[in-house]
């Protein structure tokens, strides 16, 4: 069995060697085209190798062009449920497959569990695969995120019991499951709740990243001995680029003699709809205000994934067309990764983000941030470090709101940056705290 070593960015990486200590296995981890996800598997991958470092970790990931990481030797188990299916299968085939690996899989653990037999036959071959890397794994960690929430309706439904699936296949198996770092709800129904405190209920620990996550934990009647305030591992993701890219943003053509202010958006309303136009209206506004400021700005496609309609390039460009004309308003071509997007963020002057971490990439590189929350992790987050009053729901987002934002970082910066800094300490122990739970967990 081979041990998996930290490779620092940039470094050649060192020899393996025979070393396993425990085996862990990383679930639920979304695509490297998401920079947010794919910062969250570099900074769980270098936060587990420095507590367990001859840990043996692999992966069971839900795309089949998940990331394999620089940290990391080793790629990704093929992937779980129906997004095994390519892209251009349809969402019926998707979801059939799901169900059929469900069906199968149930079936498999109901013989495993009661005769000690493993009817593989029944598995597709890559469900096999996973269910070998379940009875191997001594602990399983499905990865942090926000992704186990809900919507109404029967397909938000079905989405969501395939990201429950994994957690809950490891607590069938009676294997110890230890969430990593979750923002958990909301939930669009009370099937859904009760199938979240179902399966969570029989999970070890449960590391949430938020006090909105602590709230709707309780409700769903998770005791608070398993319950663990955290916050959000991508905080510690630091990969030293800055000066890297700050050339590449002057190859971009941009003039560091004047401010730089960056904008990242994303696919949320329906598109055509109302809230929509308000959207790309409200952040066309501040844009415009910006440009009259003297300010150049950058549109930052933090997620380019080819899966469920998450490009966020493609809705970029829906804002760029307005300034197509401008030699202040920068888009670019090229796709970059999160070791990448972290140093650009340290380059700005302030950040007008809707994308949580690309948020959490600025902030924690101490640039300001007026956030945009679709989702209450955002508003729990900025919350947790002082900032609320820079942060509002994508509901009540106008171009005014923008704008005075921006006019309370100018006068304020410092004041800004000392709250940041004072509640980002605290925010950083709590972190801390959970390498030591951990740690106790072997």
């Amino acid at each position: 069995m081979l041990c998996p070593k930290i490779i620092l960015f940039g470094n050649l990486p060192p020899p393996l060697k025979p070393c396993p200590e425990m085996k862990i296995l990383i679930t639920n981890f979304w695509t490297q085209t998401n920079n947010g996800d794919a910062a969250i598997l570099s900074s769980t991958l270098v936060f587990l190798l420095n507590l367990w470092p001859k840990a043996d970790i692999n992966f069971v990931s839900m795309h089949k062009d998940s990331y394999t990481t620089p940290e990391l030797q080793t790629n990704p188990t093929p992937t779980l449920h129906f997004l095994q299916s390519p892209p251009k299968n349809s969402t019926a085939i998707k979801y059939l497959e799901f169900l059929y690996n469900l069906f199968s899989s149930m079936v498999w653990i109901f013989f495993y569990r009661t005769a000690g037999i493993e009817p593989n036959v029944i598995l597709k071959k890559n469900m096999r695969q996973v269910a070998k890397a379940y009875l191997e794994s001594d602990i399983i960690m499905p990865i942090g995120g926000g992704y186990l929430t809900a919507t109404k309706g029967l397909k938000s439904t079905i989405f969501y019991l395939t990201l429950f699936y994994p957690i809950f296949l490891g607590t069938a198996l009676k294997k110890r499951v230890v969430l990593l770092w979750q923002s958990i709800g909301p939930f669009g129904s009370s099937f859904q709740k009760k199938v979240a405190g179902f399966i969570l209920k029989k999970v070890e620990l449960i590391f949430a990243r938020e006090k909105y996550t602590i709230s709707m934990l309780k409700t769903l009647g998770i005791p608070s001995e398993k319950i663990i305030d955290s916050g959000d591992i991508a905080f510690y993701f630091h990969p030293q680029t800055k000066e890297l890219m700050k050339s590449e943003l002057q190859n971009l053509g941009v003039d560091f003699g004047r401010p730089l202010a960056g904008v990242t958006a994303r696919h949320w309303f329906s598109k055509g709809s109302n809230d929509e136009s308000r959207y790309i209206k409200s952040l066309v506004e501040a844009i415009k205000y910006l440009e009259s400021k003297n300010y150049q700005i950058i549109l930052l496609p933090q997620v380019t994934s080819i899966y469920d309609n998450l490009n966020d390039r493609n809705f970029l460009e829906k804002i760029k067309k307005d300034f197509k004309d401008s030699p202040s308003v920068f888009l670019p071509e090229k796709e970059y990764n999160h070791f990448e997007y972290k140093g650009i963020y340290e380059n700005l002057d302030f950040l007008i983000g809707t994308r949580m971490h690309s948020n959490i990439f600025a902030l924690s590189g101490l640039v300001p941030v007026l956030a945009i929350a679709y989702e209450y992790k955002t508003l729990g987050i900025m919350n947790d470090l002082g900032l609320s009053e820079f942060v509002i729901d994508i509901n009540n987002l106008t171009g005014e709101w923008i704008e005075q934002g921006i006019q309370k970082i100018e006068n304020n910066r410092s004041v800004y940056l000392e709250t940041l800094q004072n509640n980002l300490k605290n925010y950083l122990a709590k972190l801390d705290l959970s390498r030591q739970i951990m740690k106790e967990l072997v």
